[in-house]
């Protein structure tokens, strides 16, 4: 479009040069240099605007980044946790077998029991393809939540088990296990956001977070903890501390909630 603006403006001076007297053209030409000069100056700010916005969109998406890059590391450690209590536990129930060799009493055979329902859980495993997960987020921004505000992630990427219900916010554990749980939340500018995670009526974990600027600020929780089939787990805005603001979700950064059976 500039260019073109620029031809027309050359020709028109063109014109003047064989129709026109030299005051006239000379006014003419005064005029089109302006005009260009403008035209100049609005791309230059044009531009100026784009780059500054492919920066913002560069930050954030280095921020995003690093957010799952901890998350990951988290899940690593987690599994390297329970890798290790798990053969502990196998270590400890060899040694007190084999030091079981007298006729078993009452209490002896009361002792195995009690391990045997213990490692239950460890031995009887479901396959890892059918173990319930389920992975949500926010399609877009909430608009000030209340206190005791039950959070929603209607956007569901995956469910297995079909434990989570996007039009409540609720996971009902279809199994009985240790399950990981793991939500990030990311306040608008300038808004103050406590959440909390619930195992049935009780507060599993609690967390804040604050933007005190343009920029914001995520904050990102991931917890483990044994849940029996048919409780039921949510993120709820906080009933002591009233947040304010919104809670920011779109492309650039995602409100979300995850859980997944571990053993």
């Amino acid at each position: 479009m500039f260019i073109i603006s620029i031809t027309f403006l050359i020709l028109v001076f063109q014109i003047d040069l064989v129709t026109g007297d030299s005051s006239e053209i000379n006014k003419r030409l005064e005029n089109i240099e302006k005009r260009t000069k403008t035209m100049i100056l609005n791309l230059q700010k044009e531009i100026s605007l784009l780059e500054n916005e492919n920066s913002k969109i560069q930050n954030q998406r280095h921020e995003l980044k690093k957010t799952i890059h901890h998350h990951q590391m988290k899940i690593d450690d987690l599994n390297d946790r329970v890798h290790e209590m798990m053969s502990t536990s196998d270590q400890e129930k060899a040694r007190n077998e084999t030091a079981i060799s007298a006729p078993h009493t009452a209490k002896t055979l009361n002792d195995k029991f009690i391990r045997h329902q213990r490692s239950t859980l460890v031995s009887v495993q479901q396959p890892r393809a059918s173990r319930p997960a389920f992975y949500a987020y926010m399609s877009s921004s909430e608009n000030n939540p209340g206190p005791h505000h039950t959070l929603i992630f209607n956007q569901v990427i995956s469910n297995i088990g079909n434990g989570y219900n996007q039009y409540t916010g609720i996971f009902t554990a279809p199994s009985t296990g240790i399950y990981v749980f793991s939500y990030t939340i990311m306040p608008d500018s300038g808004a103050y956001i406590p959440v909390e995670i619930i195992k049935n009526a009780g507060v599993m974990e609690s967390s804040f977070t604050r933007s005190y600027s343009v920029y914001r600020h995520s904050v990102s929780v991931t917890i483990v903890v044994y849940v029996n089939a048919g409780d039921v787990c949510y993120l709820r805005t906080s009933t002591e501390s009233a947040p304010s603001g919104n809670i920011y979700s779109s492309t650039y950064a995602r409100t979300s909630f995850a859980g997944w059976l571990l053993v």
